[in-house]
């Protein structure tokens, strides 16, 4: 049933293949910043769906017009075993296959790329890299203030993702209340030039540029 409801609108040649909607607001704003305007971005719904709704990209009537691909994952707790899952996927069906996260690859016409988040191997998310990139540092600052209380409580009261949770306690210190990091970008809440996002961007325009 879920691969019936997607149905992939390839518009572009290019496509940003990411996890959820919160992923596809905040890479929509960055490549905006970057005046990349030609690139597609599309969501999987969440790494448990990248095999079910990857063939159907591959498969939709218009990827022949694609000339390049990248997808980014969390690395959740474990950024090796992430690149090897989206490989392994890339090889299944037959992609060119970068040897190695954050690489790409070209074959037959077709250039693809896999980037784990944060970046450099670390564990996290892109929680995790924002949070390096707020535009208010005070804010932050408060935010390791809050989660050192918060750490004192119970273990069962804890949260069990501190990255989402300290990107909330961020959002919850601006002047106009969002509900997510991808919205959140929209309204500058992250210094998008902050050199903690140039190698992400690196990749972005590595894979991308003609």
């Amino acid at each position: 049933m879920e691969n019936q409801e997607f149905r992939p609108d390839i518009r572009m040649g290019k496509l940003l293949l990411v996890e959820g909607m919160d992923e596809v607001n905040f890479f929509a704003c960055l490549l905006s910043h970057m005046a990349m305007l030609d690139v597609q971005v599309i969501q999987l719904a969440g790494k448990d769906h990248f095999h079910r709704r990857f063939p159907l990209i591959l498969n939709s009537k218009h990827f022949h017009q694609v000339r390049a691909y990248a997808i980014l994952r969390d690395a959740d707790q474990d950024p090796d075993n992430a690149f090897k899952s989206v490989a392994h996927l890339l090889r299944k069906y037959g992609q060119p296959t970068p040897a190695q996260a954050g690489g790409i690859q070209d074959a037959s016409g077709l250039r693809t790329g896999i980037y784990i988040l944060p970046g450099d191997r670390q564990s996290g998310m892109l929680e995790n890299l924002v949070l390096e990139a707020a535009a208010i540092p005070e804010a932050r600052e408060c935010v390791e203030i809050f989660m050192g209380c918060v750490t004192r409580l119970p273990v069962e009261l804890q949260p069990h993702n501190k990255a989402k949770s300290k990107a909330k306690a961020y959002l919850a210190a601006m002047q106009e209340d969002v509900p997510s990091v991808g919205i959140a970008s929209q309204k500058g809440y992250w210094n998008l030039d902050h050199p903690t996002l140039s190698p992400l961007k690196q990749f972005l325009h590595e894979v991308f540029s003609p």
